[in-house]
């Protein structure tokens, strides 16, 4: 029956709607596609197909990009040098996959671009290179033909056969990271053994158990006393870092048992290990992840100490069941198979100190982490087929047109639609621009990429949440994140962000493994390799008209706002810390897990 108006309710709340009999007025024009009137949690979209050809199209970035380069809406990230009282480039150095034996120096350098999509008010783009690459393998063959392979062409995969060098091994560490040949370039999906078998699984763990036990004596010995205990509490909040128990090593060795479910296996691990080299260092201002561990100087060092690591991972079945057709998955069979394991694990910070002579114990904080699991050699890399490019002199009818300055590079010429079921792919012989190796090899060499990173969200499919500390005319009051996706049912698994989950308050992230896999690329990204002289070719995926037109009239007013959004990004440029830190961690190819830990460790 109606309700009361008496603070319950309108009387009418029950009552039909009345139906629209006007006829000189229509209905406003709605997106097409199918859109749930409920967009609540589980809610879906799906797009039309005019509109799924304009999100996908990389034509709107590539004009905003050149854009950018041609109106200067960008500068040089630079800091003053105290000695010669003049502007210097920002440089940090780090490692690529430390801990491995094969790691890698690494360097970045990059540009800050105002924006008014960012708390910061500014977007940076980072440039990783690797200055003395060895080779990674050399390719033999190439499995593009679709007619041969319709199963990986289903699935967009290249399969590519590589020869063995001592560097090898590494590729297993570089699922997601992109390699080279010099001219074509692509991100690594997976790797395969000879018997197109999985050559590394990969799983998770929600939490960990770390305990260090240094003696007690040599911890004295750098100034503490046994009768004043309460200072051994100053190592509390430090960070942790044992050098060589992360590092690949035999699986008959370890305690590890393996357990079978119907979707899932899990290991179970419990590492001992004495005369292990722990250290513990000061944090600073940046994650220790992105600096060399070695460079750091540290507040107590051991060669001596003991470590306990107990965990229990996770593995998803479906991520292999593919590779192993109607035969049905199981631990055993994996255990079989497998005879390498590692714990890739970020330095970790100190919870606890308790005496227990003749030790001094270090509990670390609980930290998801991440174990793979590694057969004793692979064959094949699986390349995903939207991620291929080629970078080649930028000539027109086999002549150079550019006029180079004094030590100025020739400029490049960015291909972005590459498709490898049709293009010669992995065809230059580099072999002479790559540091020699011990074995002799024939065909192209295959070494780490020069990447371009980005902290926007159409690069990262991630946000981050930098608060407000004051709010005026220029600052904003709510912050950017509140804006982007929350959980839907068709987006990231629980068990694939098992790391991020941890860092929800500082990021909010939806990419997804396709997101991961193909050729990352943004507005930014491109302005950026114009700057570097390698001009990207304009992409041949044109949206339509009606979207064409509109973002004329976007980018219009997006080049006249650039002077307000450079005055926005100076003001507020003392919050950027957090950002060079995420676009650091992308060049890096840091998992969900470290890069939660990056973004939490981080002092700002």
């Amino acid at each position: 029956m109606p309700r009361k108006q008496n603070g319950w309710g309108p009387s009418k709340s029950h009552d039909f709607k009345g139906v629209n009999n006007r006829i000189d007025k229509s209905k406003g024009k709605r997106g097409s596609g199918q859109y749930p009137s409920n967009r609540s949690f589980g809610a879906t979209i799906t797009r039309s197909i005019i509109e799924k050809f304009d999100l996908d199209s990389k034509w709107a970035q590539w004009r905003k990009g050149l854009e950018f380069y041609y109106q200067f809406a960008w500068y040089r990230l630079k800091s003053l040098n105290p000695f010669t009282q003049e502007y210097e480039d920002v440089t940090l150095e780090s490692v690529l996959y430390q801990g491995q034996p094969e790691e890698y120096t690494v360097k970045f350098d990059g540009y800050k671009f105002a924006t008014k999509n960012a708390d910061t008010n500014a977007h940076y783009v980072l440039k990783r290179t690797v200055p003395n690459p060895f080779s990674l393998g050399s390719v033999t063959a190439v499995l593009s033909d679709k007619t041969a392979y319709p199963e990986n062409f289903k699935n967009r995969e290249i399969f590519v056969s590589v020869d063995a060098t001592t560097s090898t091994p590494l590729i297993s560490s570089m699922i997601g990271d992109r390699v080279t040949d010099g001219e074509t370039e692509a991100t690594i999906k997976d790797v395969l053994d000879v018997n197109f078998r999985p050559a590394i699984y990969k799983g998770k763990s929600e939490g960990i158990e770390f305990v260090v036990k240094a003696d007690l004596q040599e911890v004295n010995g750098i100034g503490f006393l046994v009768d004043n205990d309460y200072r051994y509490q100053e190592f509390v909040g430090k960070i942790g870092y044992v050098k060589d128990l992360f590092v690949r090593r035999p699986l008959n060795i370890q305690a590890v048992d393996f357990y079978d479910a119907d979707y899932t296996f899990d290991v179970e691990t419990r590492i001992a290990e004495k005369n292990q080299n722990f250290f513990i260092l000061d944090p600073g201002n940046l994650p220790t992840s992105l600096f060399n561990i070695g460079e750091l100087d540290a507040l107590y060092e051991s060669q001596i100490a003991r470590v306990d690591l107990t965990g229990r991972y996770t593995f998803q079945k479906e991520d292999y069941q593919r590779f192993y057709g109607s035969q049905y998955l199981t631990a055993d069979l994996v255990e079989s198979q497998v005879t390498e394991l590692s714990v890739p694990t970020l330095p970790f910070e100190i919870k606890s100190v308790l005496v227990e002579p003749p030790f001094l114990k270090f509990t670390a904080v609980t930290f998801p982490s991440e174990m793979k699991l590694y057969t004793e050699s692979f064959k094949y890399i699986i390349f995903d087929d939207r991620s291929f490019t080629k970078k080649t002199v930028d000539q027109y009818n086999g002549e150079y047109y550019h006029v180079d300055g004094q030590n100025q590079e020739q400029w490049q010429l960015l291909d972005t639609d590459v498709d490898p079921w049709m293009d010669e792919i992995f065809t230059n012989d580099n072999s002479a621009d790559v540091q020699p190796d011990s074995d002799e090899l024939e065909g192209p060499q295959l070494v780490p990429a020069t990447l371009y990173t980005c902290t926007c969200p159409a690069y990262s499919h991630a946000q981050l949440r930098i608060p407000q500390s004051q709010h005026g005319d220029l600052e904003r009051a709510v912050n950017r994140q509140q804006r982007y996706p929350l959980p839907t049912a068709q987006g990231r698994a629980s068990t694939a962000s098992v790391g991020l989950s941890k860092a929800a308050g500082q990021i909010q992230s939806w990419e997804t493994e396709t997101d991961r896999r193909k050729f990352k690329i943004c507005k930014h990204t491109i302005a950026a390799m114009f700057i570097e002289r390698i001009k990207t070719k304009e992409p041949n995926s044109y949206p339509s008209a009606e979207s064409r037109e509109k973002f004329e009239a976007k980018l219009k007013q997006e080049v006249a706002d650039v002077a307000a959004e450079f005055t926005a990004s100076y003001e507020r440029g003392e919050l950027s810390l957090q950002e060079l830190v995420f676009a650091a961690a992308q060049g890096l190819n840091l998992d969900e897990v470290e890069l939660a830990s990056a973004i939490l460790n981080t002092r700002f």
